[in-house]
């Protein structure tokens, strides 16, 4: 135990400091909705799920936002930790976590599938409380943050559906009407978001994520059986070890969700990667099972965990940075205030212009759009999407920037 111990320590530590990401789009949606639920409004998008802004947005109103990049990524990161050790009580599926190339990728990130996991995982720790206990207090409290995992991360509502089903599985003297019960406990975190968005707001959310696609290649059935090496890296040699699996009843905890998991997302027309790091865990616990026996599992463990790091590495290496040219449009809207800005990047615009920024529509009427949003500027990335319309040349070039080889940004005065 103890040198799983010093492992597990050596993994974190190699995790958080030799792998230095990216802040992507959706991460600046949260901290400008973190903003919004801090009093700061400047961008809002109501159709994204609360939690992560909610805990985001105790940094802005203490003060203390300068600390959000690593403090609440890593806040998380231990609260997922926890929430597997207290589901699995098996320190080698903590171990295992690390052998996922995808889940090193977003440990210091503020997205919300770690987030989201944590709240399963949670659930999941209750219920078993629940049969172990018999106290209803541990059964409600399962719904309770199955709900707290949909406003994590809307698709992980299927958990609802997998306590649900081993209640039923596991339940010697079946009582119905506790179902209805815990429905209630679920809706409980929920009714007071969806009071705030409005319904409508709410049912675009599930509209958007059925429907929405970043790229063409992500509408492909596939695509988790092609990500196979991101998403797992070469821990799925774990399975030449399958002859070492008996199944025991007390699997489909982790079996029914981790299927259930995987049903949704792939339902899902758009896929990425990441978005499987919620059944993660559920793997890692399997493996765990599998190998429990192999006396080359530490061996076998730092294998995974070394191509892992040096995958992930690798993948953020190759990516090319913006910052300097997003510290450059900074400084150009530092002293425009509360002024209205046309761009293709309006979440990443608002957050470093500190001024409400605007989608670029296409094939939407350029002069209208202009109108309806009162806006003073057109600011436009080379690395999005509608970046060179006809309709700019209208205007004045005031500023490009291009402090960064990869991107340029063009700033448009409108008069």
């Amino acid at each position: 135990m103890k040198k799983e111990i010093i492992i597990l320590a050596l993994m974190i530590f190699s995790s958080i400091f030799f792998i230095t990401p990216n802040i992507e789009w959706d991460e600046y949606v949260y901290l400008m909705n973190a903003k919004h639920f801090a009093g700061q409004s400047i961008y809002f998008e109501n159709i994204r799920p609360p939690m992560l802004s909610l805990i985001t947005s105790i940094f802005y109103s203490l003060g203390i936002e300068s600390i959000i990049f690593p403090a609440v990524p890593l806040i998380i990161f231990a609260f997922f930790l926890l929430s597997l050790y207290l589901f699995s009580k098996d320190s080698k599926a903590l171990i295992l976590m690390f052998s996922f190339p995808i889940f090193l990728m977003y440990i210091q990130k503020l997205m919300t599938s770690i987030l989201g996991a944590s709240f399963v995982l949670l659930s999941l720790f209750f219920l078993k409380e629940y049969f172990s206990k018999k106290k209803d207090l541990f059964f409600y409290s399962s719904f309770f943050f199955s709900g707290m995992a949909f406003l994590s991360r809307y698709p992980l509502g299927i958990n609802l559906a997998s306590i649900s089903i081993l209640y039923i599985v596991f339940s010697n003297k079946k009582d119905w009407s506790k179902l209805p019960k815990g429905f209630a406990a679920f809706m409980l975190p929920i009714i007071p978001w969806v009071m705030h968005i409005g319904a409508g707001s709410f049912i675009t959310a599930f509209t958007l994520v059925s429907s929405f696609t970043h790229f063409p290649e992500s509408l492909n059935f596939f695509h988790y059986f092609y990500g196979i090496i991101p998403i797992f890296g070469i821990s799925i040699a774990s399975l030449l070890f399958f002859k070492n699996y008996k199944y025991k009843k007390n699997d489909l905890f982790f079996i029914i969700p981790l299927a259930l998991i995987f049903a949704a997302f792939q339902l899902i027309s758009n896929k990425e990667d990441r978005y499987l790091i919620p059944l993660l865990p559920f793997c890692a616990i399997f493996f765990s099972g599998i190998m429990k026996k192999s006396r080359h599992f530490i061996l076998m463990a730092i294998i995974f965990f070394s191509f892992s790091i040096l995958y992930s590495r690798s993948f953020y290496g190759s990516l090319c940075s913006t910052k300097n040219n997003l510290l450059e449009f900074n400084d150009f809207f530092k002293e425009k205030e509360n002024t209205a800005i046309l761009s293709n990047f309006w979440p990443i615009c608002s957050y470093y212009s500190n001024n409400p920024c605007f989608a670029v529509i296409s094939n939407y009427d350029f002069s209208q759009r202009i109108i309806e949003t009162n806006a003073s500027y057109i600011a436009v990335s080379s690395f999005c999407p509608n970046f060179d319309l006809n309709e700019y040349s209208n205007y004045e070039i005031i500023k490009t920037i291009s402090a960064d080889s990869c991107e340029t940004i063009n700033i448009y005065a409108i008069e």
